[in-house]
């Protein structure tokens, strides 16, 4: 219950602002403002733990950190791990709800291209999708096991020492050399 409930606000966003996201990604200034945004809010989590329950109104804030997140430059575990800190919830409960809230997510976001018909399958495109599918299964695994221990020591606050840095540069570039 509380998965389907944290997924609400992201599936909101999905359906009502799709176009508008989307064309976000065409803007990499705004993407590098983002950047920066995220680096900003991670660094709200340092020093942050707790021990409260998972509460529908502590999920309904999780899952709004996860509807910020369809945004391009924002990282969706990032957003949602941190908010949960920030609720005083656990890094593990925090980690492990993260993990489960972008099940719906991802299935949503697959769903949503399908139905938009963008995909076309091919015979010989199958086997390329169960390699990528494996590999990427194999990398994220690996990502969540080194996001776990960075959490165990309260450090997600540290990935706002490059996105801030990279955000900004990203941002001036763009908006004065890159036009």
């Amino acid at each position: 219950g509380l998965l389907v409930l944290g997924s609400i606000p992201a599936a909101a966003a999905g359906l009502f602002f799709r176009d508008r996201v989307a064309a976000l990604f065409d803007s990499p200034a705004v993407v590098s403002i983002l950047l920066v945004a995220t680096g900003l809010f991670l660094i709200s989590s340092r020093g942050r733990s707790g021990s409260s329950p998972l509460t529908p109104g502590r999920v309904l804030l999780i899952g709004m950190a996860q509807a910020v997140a369809v945004l391009p430059g924002c990282s969706r575990s990032g957003w949602t791990i941190t908010m949960a800190l920030l609720a005083g919830i656990g890094f593990e409960t925090a980690a492990e709800f993260s993990f489960m809230l972008s099940i719906p997510a991802i299935l949503g976001a697959l769903a949503l291209e399908l139905a938009g018909g963008s995909f076309s399958f091919q015979a010989s495109s199958i086997i390329l999708l169960l390699v990528a599918a494996a590999v990427a299964f194999a990398t994220g695994l690996a990502a969540l096991n080194l996001l776990a221990r960075i959490l165990r020591v309260g450090a997600l606050h540290r990935f706002a020492w490059y996105l801030v840095p990279v955000g900004a540069a990203s941002w001036a570039y763009f908006s004065f050399i890159g036009r």
